[in-house]
């Protein structure tokens, strides 16, 4: 997240010459707009889903091992509540 001074000088950068070129790096957290330079922050679940193209079946998808294991233990521990 840009702070509002940021936020200002990238508008006023531009308003003054709109064809300028901005660059979003989510990798580097960074934006560039002509000599500005900003870093900001954006939340680590968020950015990593986003690098990834992940939409929310991937996410559990990726937790697909732990899924696993879980169901095995609670068919062990549970046996009457698993579907014959």
């Amino acid at each position: 997240m840009l702070s509002e001074a940021e936020t200002g000088a990238l508008m006023a950068a531009l308003t003054r010459e709109p064809t300028l070129a901005v660059t979003v790096d989510l990798a580097s957290q960074s934006i560039v707009c002509g000599e500005l330079r900003f870093k900001f922050t954006i939340d680590p679940a968020h950015r990593t889903r986003l690098l990834n193209g992940w939409d929310d079946f991937d996410v559990t998808n990726s937790f697909r091992e732990e899924i696993g294991k879980f169901k095995a233990a609670n068919r062990t521990a549970r046996p009457w509540a698993t579907p014959s």
